[in-house]
């Protein structure tokens, strides 16, 4: 179990105003979840959470709610739940390139940048003009998955050494 002082570092980071700092946070969780209780339903409330982010890099832009759910199975699993995380119709996360294309498409005009894929985005969500999906994740599969990612990752930097 976390230290309350860190409990509360997460609920502030989790409640931030600034998305990016919702997603760093979620994106934190999910590659090292804690396994502390008190964080499932500041990360629940996430789950309607339509705001634009970075989910990844290189970027890779979608909403937070996509972000909360790898998050929220992340930590189910690790507490060793496996209730599953359903989440419908989130924007399916979209690199550069795709967002690119559909700016084009449907004649956007946004500045360069983070802070335009973002924009773009958010214009393109609210058109209803980009792919959805819909997200059932078992928390207990996705953790293995994070593992065999983990382990895959050190054995290459290991050789690159």
């Amino acid at each position: 179990m976390l230290a309350e002082d860190w409990v509360k570092r997460f609920e502030e980071r989790l409640s931030s105003n600034e998305a990016a700092q919702r997603a760093i946070t979620l994106r934190s969780l999910t590659s090292e979840a804690t396994g502390d209780p008190r964080l499932i339903p500041l990360i629940e409330k996430l789950l309607q959470d339509r705001s634009p982010c970075i989910t990844s890099l290189p970027p890779i832009v979608g909403e937070v709610r996509w972000l909360a759910a790898r998050a929220l199975a992340s930590e189910r699993g690790t507490q060793g739940s496996n209730e599953t995380v359903v989440l419908e119709q989130v924007a399916k996360p979209i690199s550069t390139n795709a967002l690119n294309r559909l700016e084009d498409e449907y004649d956007i005009d946004a500045p360069g940048g983070i802070e335009g894929l973002l924009l773009s985005f958010a214009q393109l969500q609210k058109m209803g003009k980009l792919p959805l999906e819909d997200i059932v994740i078992q928390p207990k599969t996705f953790i293995e998955m994070l593992r065999a990612e983990q382990e895959f990752r050190k054995a290459r930097d290991q050789q690159t050494q």
